[in-house]
């Protein structure tokens, strides 16, 4: 099969990183951002990067809160 993808997810460039506010999981190929307790200051433009031997995979959505 294919490997699992090194995922990375930014908002506005800047690298999210797991915590209390943001929960990353990667279950049968689908990679999910959950934010707890969205706040204005969540919005903007977020990113997911997956990478694997196979290549690369960019996907932006602009939140708006």
């Amino acid at each position: 099969g294919i490997p699992q993808p090194q995922v990375t997810w930014f908002v506005d460039t800047q690298e999210i990183k797991p915590s209390t506010d943001f929960q990353i999981t990667y279950n049968e190929g689908v990679c999910t951002l959950v934010i707890l307790d969205v706040l204005p200051e969540d919005e903007g433009e977020y990113t997911v990067k997956a990478v694997n031997e196979a290549g690369t995979c960019v996907t932006t959505a602009y939140l708006t809160v």
